[in-house]
């Protein structure tokens, strides 16, 4: 990110499409660090429309995020951010429980119901005396 600030600062462009730009290059990265995709969103209130002052911020994060990432890769021994379940995989994934569940219950309910069925054919062979 740090060589995508580098071409800003040589060829100026809207704030909105750097800050775009910021989080589409570093989104699954600031989803884990939510302390520095909250720096990053206050970089256009802080830089006033300067885009030096802007250049500058968004480079210190930039900065900031590149460090964090190297000290999870050396003490977590990982290179990919950990991503947050979306509110869907989350719904999905209960759904898919619960009916996994359901399917248990049904399941053992049948198995009891064969067992009944099994114990009352026997009473009834006994009783005729088969």
């Amino acid at each position: 990110m740090t060589e995508y600030i580098s071409l800003v600062e040589k060829h100026p462009t809207k704030m909105a499409c750097i800050h775009m730009h910021m989080h589409a290059c570093m989104r699954d990265w600031l989803a884990e660090f939510t302390d520095l995709r909250e720096e990053l969103n206050k970089v256009p209130r802080r830089a006033k429309n300067d885009m030096l002052v802007a250049c500058s911020l968004y480079r210190e994060v930039a900065e900031k995020v590149e460090q964090r990432i190297l000290h999870v890769k050396r003490t977590e021994n990982r290179t990919v951010a950990i991503r947050a379940p979306s509110f869907r995989e989350i719904e999905r994934t209960a759904a898919r429980e619960a009916a996994i569940a359901q399917q248990r219950e049904e399941d053992t309910a049948l198995r009891d119901l064969e067992n009944l069925s099994a114990k009352t054919k026997n009473k009834y062979s006994s009783a005729m005396g088969d």
